[in-house]
């Protein structure tokens, strides 16, 4: 899955047309990507690791020291 969704962003790096197969191909991908996220991501909001709740701490801590806060 992921090789083929390289190479054709390569080839639209470098100028070379993307055939319609390819944009198929290139669109199921990230259809099947976007589901497999989707399943984690909510899976990861019920049952979080701890070490997630100390990385929202931390960001909060960072969000208020830049907005001159704490």
């Amino acid at each position: 899955m992921g090789r083929k969704a390289r190479r054709i962003a390569s080839a639209v790096e470098t100028g070379d047309l993307v055939g319609p197969g390819d944009a198929l191909v290139f669109g199921e991908q990230a259809r099947t990507l976007n589901e497999l996220l989707r399943r984690f991501l909510g899976d990861w909001q019920v049952n979080p690791p701890p070490q997630a709740w100390d990385w929202i701490k931390e960001q909060a801590r960072e969000r208020a020291m830049a907005k001159g806060g704490l």
